[in-house]
Parts: C-alpha cells; structure tokens; sequence
C-alpha cells in the first residue's frame, strides 16, 4: 500500500511540473508577442512606461512572462489589456493568452469600490404631528445655527477647503511590519516607506481618489515584511486620454529578439 501511494504522490508531483511548465510557456508566448511588437516599432520601455503609466518593472515581467510578480490577476488584466491597445494589437486576444490559476499574493485585498454592501435598515417609529413639528423646529434651529456662529466669531466662511487633500502625516509603524499608506500623498507615502527600511514601487491608476493619493497598498498595513521588502503603492490618477491606434492580433514567433532601440515615440 505504501508503494501505491509513493506512486500516486509521484503522479501528482509530475501533474503539477507539467500544468506549471504549460503557464509559463503561454506567458513567455504572450510576452514574446509584447516585446517582439514593441522592437518592431522602435519603442523604448521608458516611452512605454511613461505612456501607458505601468511601472518599468511590470512591463518588463509582462514581456519576461513572469505574470506571476505581478500585484493580482485582477491587475495583471489590466495590464496586458492597456499594453496590448499601446502596441496597437488586439487586447481581447492578448487577455485571452494569459495563463490561468496566476497565484494572488497575501495582503492586497479587493478595493472597496469593488465589493458593496447593503446597509442595515433601521424601521423608524410612527411620529405624532406634536412629535413631527418639534422635529422640524429642532432641524430649523440647528441649521441656523450651524450657519450663524461661524460668522459671528469670525470663522473660515468655507469651513470644509482642503477635506479631500491628501494627508500630509505618515502614520507610524512598528519594526518589520507595513506601515499603513492608503490615503498618503504620494511623496509622503514613498518616504514613510524608505525611512521603514523599505523599497517603495510605484503604480499610477486611475481611481475616484484626489489625484496623487494613495488608494491601495501591497502588502497591507501590519503585514511583517523583511528589511529591504518591496511595497506597491496605487497612486490615483485621472483617466487617461483615448489612444487611437489600430487593432491587430499578436502573433507569437520563437525566432530570437532583437535589442530595443529608443528612436521612435508611439502615434498618439
């Protein structure tokens, strides 16, 4: 019996090998295709990099087919989707190439935006007209006053300027863990993580946050993290301007790639 299950172990450990060796063939394929269409054009990673605003490192994972170093498979969509349209090719089919079951890593939890919950509703009881004009008064009364007083002891008469600025305090953090950023400005943000110890990277996406601010981290605050660790920050920014550019389907080849030359910058 205990042969039968070495054996079964050992089937299952080759199963394995092969379904991991398949993803990274088709990832290598589908960045083979990126890097291959990006030579062809003439354009640098620093054009593309600025254009598209995914960080260096992502899309040199992206063409080395190491999807798996990136943030989430949620991203790594999104990626390849904008990348694909930059380069001109098809973004349906270039997301249609990449591998499925990619590994999530711990600690970036869905954006809030994206998960919704209904809030408790709460029956209110049945009010008399006494009960109702009372309330009325009492609202009447608290709006005034809320509108008075300010101006009667010289307050700021726009009381509520600069609520959506970023924060300008880094919240501190203990040793070997996360710290927490989500609502930085970007500046602050990256030097909380430099004087942790950390090495700040940089995403720009665009999301419903103040421009500039931090809206998601990787890995999340409190995550115990080794001195020199890597942690991605999700700068917001405004939508992007449309691209018009041509569709075509990426069509990988095994030939070797030439060395990018920086000569030309993309047709907008």
């Amino acid at each position: 019996m205990s042969f039968l299950r070495r054996g079964e172990g050992a089937r299952r450990d080759e199963a394995a090998r092969d379904l991991a060796a398949s993803r990274r063939d088709e990832a290598m394929r589908l960045g083979e295709a990126f890097r291959n269409e990006r030579t062809r054009r003439g354009i640098s990673m620093g054009d593309a990099e600025r254009t598209t605003r995914i960080n260096r490192a992502y899309l040199e994972a992206i063409e080395e087919g190491r999807l798996e170093t990136l943030p989430a498979p949620v991203y790594t969509r999104g990626f390849v989707r904008l990348y694909a349209r930059f380069l001109g090719l098809d973004p349906d089919t270039a997301v249609a190439m990449i591998p499925e079951g990619l590994p999530r890593p711990a600690g970036l939890e869905p954006m809030p935006g994206m998960r919704r919950t209904a809030p408790p509703t709460v029956p209110l009881p049945p009010l008399s007209p006494p009960v109702f004009a009372a309330a009325v008064l009492g609202l009447i009364l608290v709006v005034v006053l809320v509108w008075l007083v300010p101006r009667a002891f010289g307050g700021d008469d726009n009381p509520t300027a600069g609520s959506n600025k970023p924060s300008n305090s880094a919240p501190a953090a203990r040793s070997g863990e996360v710290p927490n950023l989500v609502g930085l400005a970007r500046d602050q943000a990256t030097k909380a993580v430099s004087d942790a110890g950390l090495t700040p990277l940089v995403f720009e996406a665009t999301n419903a946050a103040p421009p500039g601010q931090v809206f998601q981290q990787s890995p999340a605050a409190g995550t115990a993290i080794a001195p020199g660790g890597t942690v991605t920050l999700f700068i917001s920014q405004p939508p992007l301007p449309g691209t018009a550019t041509s569709t075509r389907t990426p069509t990988p080849t095994p030939t070797a790639t030439p060395t990018a030359t920086p000569s030309a910058t993309p047709a907008r």
